[in-house]
């Protein structure tokens, strides 16, 4: 899942020099998203994997959310290191949000995409029998 996870990591490498260093945020103040932001993805992945699980539409179970959920992470990621100059200095909570909204945009992305593959191999009474999406994408012997 590399690719998937190009973006969050785009965001948690860079967002303590952009924060701390250019809009004035404290340290104490970003460990605070931080912390904040640890205990919301504990709760948003199960929560995100059983909405996507009793989804029923017409694109399946997961597509509708990585459809939505990819360019609100785009709309998240620009807003992300956006930031207008009038809020540097000010107390963290534009930071908080954005921080927030982007992690379990991220969270809700990886979740259905992940579920997408137990769903490219068919169970037969001799094991796993890969689908052509599965044989693929993948190497097999």
């Amino acid at each position: 899942m590399f690719g998937t996870s190009i973006p969050i990591n785009l965001l948690k490498t860079y967002a303590a020099i952009f924060y701390v260093d250019r809009m004035g945020l404290t340290t104490e103040n970003f460990a605070l998203i931080l912390f904040v932001y640890t205990f919301i993805d504990v709760i948003d992945n199960p929560v995100y994997g059983f909405l996507s699980d009793r989804t029923r539409t017409k694109w399946g179970r997961r597509r509708p959310w990585l459809v939505i959920g990819t360019p609100l992470l785009v709309l998240g990621l620009i807003a992300f290191y956006s930031t207008p100059a009038f809020l540097a200095g000010i107390p963290s909570w534009p930071g908080h949000a954005v921080y927030i909204f982007t992690g379990t945009l991220d969270s809700v992305i990886n979740a259905n995409y992940a579920a997408l593959f137990p769903r490219s191999s068919k169970m037969t009474p001799a094991g796993p029998k890969p689908t052509p999406y599965a044989r693929l994408s993948s190497w097999s012997p």
